[in-house]
């Protein structure tokens, strides 16, 4: 027969201790009650017996099981390094590992349906203690719903909910096209145009205020908004933007700026010379350009680091009201840009 695990209770009859002093000392949070000599007994025992508490057992005594869970509602999981949301992932990992935390990648994906949390009524992301959630559209009846339970959860990204507020960090896209949009009002541009895709909503809507800002800073200064339909429709485009004398575009991706490209030289449109253009974001792996773009950087490790460090708060009781971190952006002057002719 296999020898006999050794207990709690034989740890403490050799310690001379009781079984509850052999918890608290197992216990990090509160192994402070208990006095230095009565601790090393304690931990001598455990030694001498061959001792290792049962990590379940642990995780039962203190409520929590040491997991933060990472969901996507994006249609495939951030495996690959070129995945646009891949360095969030590194950045929850890091951080999740120096604090102590393991992280359980939510991938269930039942084909022909988009993402769901609750699948078959049930919220999923109980195996965590708290979770972070990614991706540009989110189904919000579900995050209303995770509130209503209370469960610990943070999104990165700005995500507005209908009725109730949640705990989210995201890129500081409003500063950053600010930024950009004054190294255009700087080099003379007074004739603005701002393109981007509106189904990722707020990430949206702060970077058309951000450079809505700047131009109102001016006297002279115009910003117009051209509908991303227009991208299909190349002759319009180039219509637009000679109507309005537009000399310089901010494109919310480099994937706008990809299928702008075309229209501008079937036209014969040259960047800088003739337009100058500003990426609002990054992506990954970067667009290959014959010029280098200026640009806006995002710090995405930076900000998985970040939601992991709010969820802790979260789950420890240091934060009571909902949360909103703007993470800064870097602004790279490429040679996308120039003074207007």
């Amino acid at each position: 027969m296999p020898a006999k695990r050794p207990t709690q209770a034989d740890v403490a009859q050799l310690a001379g201790t009781s079984r509850s002093t052999v918890s608290l000392v197992l216990n990090r949070r509160l192994s402070h009650r208990i006095s230095p000599a009565t601790r090393q007994r304690v931990l001598e025992a455990m030694r001498l017996l061959g001792y290792t508490p049962h990590p379940a057992a642990q995780m039962l005594a203190r409520g929590r099981h040491q997991i933060i869970g990472v969901f996507t509602y994006e249609p495939h999981f951030p495996y690959e390094q070129e995945n646009f949301y891949q360095p969030f992932l590194l950045g929850i990992e890091r951080e999740a590992s120096r604090q102590d935390y393991n992280v359980l990648l939510f991938t269930r994906h039942r084909h022909g349906h988009r993402r769901q949390i609750y699948v078959d009524g049930q919220n999923t992301l109980h195996l965590a203690d708290g979770a972070i959630l990614l991706g540009a559209c989110p189904d919000r009846d579900e995050l209303r719903r995770l509130v209503q339970e209370g469960y610990p959860f943070v999104y990165i990204g700005r995500r507005e909910v209908p009725g109730c507020s949640i705990d989210w960090v995201a890129s500081d896209y409003t500063t950053a096209s600010m930024t950009a949009t004054r190294h255009l009002l700087a080099l003379g541009h007074r004739r603005l145009a701002f393109v981007g895709c509106e189904q990722a909503r707020e990430s949206y809507e702060d970077r058309l205020f951000g450079c809505q800002a700047a131009v109102a800073e001016t006297s002279d200064g115009l910003l117009i908004t051209l509908p991303e339909r227009l991208l299909s429709e190349p002759q319009s485009l180039v219509a637009a933007l000679r109507q309005s004398k537009i000399t310089a575009v901010l494109c919310t991706t480099p994937e706008i700026i990809a299928a702008l490209l075309p229209c501008l030289r079937s036209a014969g449109i040259r960047v800088p010379r003739d337009l100058s253009i500003v990426s609002l974001g990054d992506s990954d792996p970067p667009f290959i350009f014959d010029f280098s773009l200026t640009h806006v950087r995002l710090n995405r490790v930076q900000v998985g680091e970040c939601a992991v460090r709010l969820l802790l708060d979260r789950l420890n009781g240091r934060v009571c009201s909902p949360q909103h971190i703007r993470v800064p952006c870097e602004f790279v002057v490429g040679e996308s840009t120039a003074p207007p002719v």
